[in-house]
């Protein structure tokens, strides 16, 4: 008998499956979302994230080359330390939106759902002579997330892990699974990432499983990614913006020198030439936006919609592009498909701004 893929215990735990964007099936949700939802809010719940690209970059010159390809600064970090980059092309605008891991001489990146492939042949371009290395391991490896409050406690129980001062991006090693990548997240995600073979990823799912933690599908976390601010490729994050715009500020070095886009996107900090922001968007009416939706001021186009759902906490909310003069929160805006008012949220969304 086979060994059981990562795909087939997501799978014997109830998923429904459902094409991402005709290229992928992910695991949509698990039944009953409500108590999804209120797990990843309130407690703790696994999160199949298989889906996303993972490309591995080695050989003696790969840091310096992802300094020349990245906004961040990767000279000086350390082992076991990670960060997070963008991608940008000539202009400025964004080819992808990646985390880097470092350990044992070599780079893992986490890139976007079917942009494996892209981001590889891109990078691909501007290799000459250089000895680096690009392997994806999308194929041969998968992933899944702890994600909640409660993670870090339930994974220093189940998973034998020592969490207490642990920063983001940080690799955790776990003697249940020492191969592993066990990688801390950014906030506002609380939780872990866990990327590797299926054989150890699956030995970890069943743990914490029989820990009792559950499993919560596509729709709730992308609810919460809503919720928290967090841009996607294509959605919000592709060649039609940059990543000033797309609130990446924290992804960005401003000292580190020459890289693709650099100087446009110096320049549209240094002469204040950021036209719009992404913003969140509150609707008034229990209907949603869809994407490309377009947003009205003063009967102009001042932005449109990127992404939408129904937030069990805060009602029909939505992610939007929208210029800066109309950006700033409690700006009254009007929905072109409807006529319907919304209003503009800061991020993540809360209570009170």
């Amino acid at each position: 008998m086979s060994a059981q893929s990562l795909i087939d215990v997501v799978s014997a735990a109830g998923a429904q499956w459902h094409s991402y964007r005709d290229e992928l099936s992910i695991p949509y949700a698990f039944g009953d979302v409500q108590a999804e939802y209120s797990v990843l809010s309130q407690r703790a719940g696994l999160h199949y994230s298989g889906h996303w690209g993972r490309l591995a970059f080695t050989g003696s010159d790969h840091v310096d080359f992802l300094q020349r390809m990245t906004t961040n600064h990767f000279l000086d970090l350390g082992d076991r330390f990670g960060l997070q980059a963008v991608f940008t092309e000539q202009r400025g605008r964004i080819v992808d939106w990646a985390t880097f891991y470092h350990r044992d001489l070599q780079t893992l990146a986490i890139v976007s759902p079917a942009a494996h492939m892209k981001v590889r042949d891109w990078l691909d371009r501007f290799l000459f002579t250089e000895e680096v290395t690009i392997s994806d391991l999308t194929a041969d490896t998968s992933a899944f997330e702890l994600l909640g409050p409660d993670a870090y406690s339930i994974a220093e129980e189940c998973l034998d892990l020592s969490l207490e001062g642990v920063q983001p991006h940080q690799t955790i090693s776990s003697p249940l699974a020492p191969d592993l990548w066990i990688t801390a997240l950014q906030s506002p995600w609380q939780g872990l990432r866990l990327v590797g073979c299926n054989e150890a990823l699956v030995k970890c799912w069943n743990i914490l499983t029989e820990a009792g933690v559950p499993p919560a599908g596509e729709h709730v976390w992308n609810i919460q990614r809503i919720e928290l601010g967090h841009p996607i490729s294509s959605n919000e994050l592709n060649e039609e913006h940059n990543p000033w715009e797309a609130g990446l500020n924290q992804s960005i070095h401003m000292n580190k020198g020459c890289y693709i886009g650099q100087e446009v996107i110096a320049r549209l900090d240094t002469y204040d030439k950021i036209k719009q922001h992404l913003v969140g968007i509150a609707c008034e009416t229990d209907s949603l936006p869809e994407a490309g939706t377009v947003l009205l001021a003063e009967e102009k186009a001042v932005g449109a919609v990127t992404s939408s759902a129904y937030s069990p906490a805060f009602g029909p909310i939505a992610l939007a592009y929208v210029r800066r003069d109309f950006s700033v929160p409690d700006t009254v805006l009007t929905r072109a498909d409807n006529s319907h008012q919304c209003r503009v949220q800061c991020l993540p969304f809360q209570a009170a701004c």
